[in-house]
């Protein structure tokens, strides 16, 4: 699966920079201010103020970027076929003669029920990054 790792790391990992960059730039300088005046070092200033601030636009690019390699098809087929994904497999249950359409569509449930219910759990973080920063406050 390493294959498919670092290829995927590689080019999911620029929208997230981009994103926590241009947000992080629009953050108030007097909180960081602010807490090294109450005695916070560099490391305490990150995890305790910037960290907690960064949780909705966090969620949002975990969302995006999980979803894309979720349902990515293609890429595994070619790289990993003996290791394949679920995706490649619910298509691997289709035959060249005869198909059993109750597999695949049990299959195509699997697929998607982790994203349903991860899209349940996490919508109000999902809407809350992507608001985030819209109006200034």
């Amino acid at each position: 699966y390493l294959a498919l790792i670092l290829p995927y790391a590689g080019t999911h990992l620029s929208f997230p920079v981009f994103l926590l960059v241009g947000f992080i730039r629009t953050l108030p300088g007097e909180l960081r201010d602010a807490a090294l005046i109450d005695g916070a070092t560099e490391l305490q200033v990150f995890t305790r103020v910037i960290l907690p601030l960064l949780r909705p636009p966090m969620s949002t690019v975990a969302i995006l970027n999980v979803v894309s390699i979720w349902n990515d098809f293609f890429f595994p087929l070619v790289v990993s076929p003996k290791l394949p994904t679920l995706q490649v497999g619910v298509y691997n249950l289709i035959g060249q003669y005869a198909t059993e359409w109750g597999q695949i569509f049990a299959g195509v449930v699997m697929a998607a029920l982790p994203l349903v219910i991860a899209y349940l759990l996490l919508t109000k973080q999902f809407i809350a990054g992507l608001s985030s920063g819209a109006i200034k406050g």
